[in-house]
């Protein structure tokens, strides 16, 4: 969080692996967030705790039993790297597909992204602050591509195939992050060309928001074919908290005639208002309606806005 402590904002303390954040104005600090954060079970994030430090508001977080990518990086051979670039895009989707937290508070230093030495899985370091490190979304994007390229070009063990490739992809500002997912994840079975990545130019909004879920969930429907399951870079909405949702389970179509929702063969269903969708059969859905998957239900959102 250069930005931050260069503002004055926070002041970092170190603690061994562990260290915190120390807030100048406890006024920054976003409760809903934190409590959105440990919602999640620390999935994709290091541990955060508020504490007090002379008297200021203080974050403090347990890295202990982690590497940091910038440790690690000398070290990686081409395989490896990209297993943690496909973990590391799979959590930044997540926080994206939360619909209650920001890109734009998540630590890109790669000292601050960390990494677990037995499965390359990646935690990332989220403040919950009303003042951003990143001015928006594109910012945070292009931070993240410029900064994996640079690994790639600066680690001689890194060179190799596909890490040339991910470097062309990570070049093209076209390619969301859920397709650079799916090109990253495509030796293992993905095939990122049947998802649709097509951007949503109607005036119409969509949002399916989960209710009654163990963790707070708002899906934004933000095109023509939005595909939705639990498996990161093979859908667009990514679904983590249901184990009984399929891995791809089903899309909801936009065109000029409103929106529909068709089940993509799931294991267990997708219902609208408690009726059981036939597989590959594309039905209406309107605002207000509940749609559940598996055992999962979602409210339909549908905002209009007129030009």
């Amino acid at each position: 969080m250069s930005q931050l402590m260069e503002s004055g904002i926070l002041t970092e303390k170190q603690s061994g692996m562990n260290f915190m954040y120390v807030l100048n104005d406890s006024n920054d600090f976003l409760i809903t967030e934190y409590k959105v954060l440990h919602s999640q079970n620390d999935v994709n994030f290091i541990r955060c705790m508020k504490m007090s430090y002379n008297g200021k508001l203080t974050l403090y977080y347990e890295a202990s039993g982690y590497r940091t990518l910038q440790d690690l990086l000398p070290t990686l051979d081409s395989n490896s790297f990209m297993n943690i670039v496909s973990n590391l895009l799979r959590a930044v989707i997540e926080v994206k597909n939360n619909g209650f937290l920001s890109c734009q508070n998540i630590d890109l230093s790669f000292y601050k992204i960390f990494i677990n030495g037995s499965n390359l899985t990646v935690r990332l370091v989220y403040i919950p602050l009303q003042k951003h490190e990143f001015a928006d979304d594109a910012s945070f994007e292009a931070n993240l591509r410029t900064k994996l390229i640079q690994a790639i070009h600066q680690n001689p063990l890194l060179q190799s195939p596909s890490t040339a490739s991910l470097e062309r992809n990570l070049s093209d500002s076209s390619l969301s992050l859920s397709s650079l997912a799916g090109y990253v994840r495509a030796g293992e079975g993905v095939r990122p060309e049947n998802i649709s990545y097509r951007s949503n130019k109607s005036t119409h909004q969509m949002w399916l928001v989960a209710l009654r879920a163990p963790v707070p969930l708002r899906l934004a429907v933000d095109r023509d074919e939005y595909i939705i399951g639990k498996k990161a870079g093979s859908v667009n909405g990514v679904i983590t908290f249901n184990s009984a949702i399929s891995r791809i389970h089903c899309k909801i179509i936009h065109s000029g005639f409103g929106y529909k929702i068709e089940d993509m063969g799931s294991a267990n269903g997708t219902f609208v208002n408690g009726k059981r969708l036939t597989a590959h059969k594309a039905v209406s859905i309107n605002h207000g309606d509940v749609v559940r998957l598996a055992n999962s239900d979602f409210q339909v959102v549908i905002h209009e806005s007129r030009r």
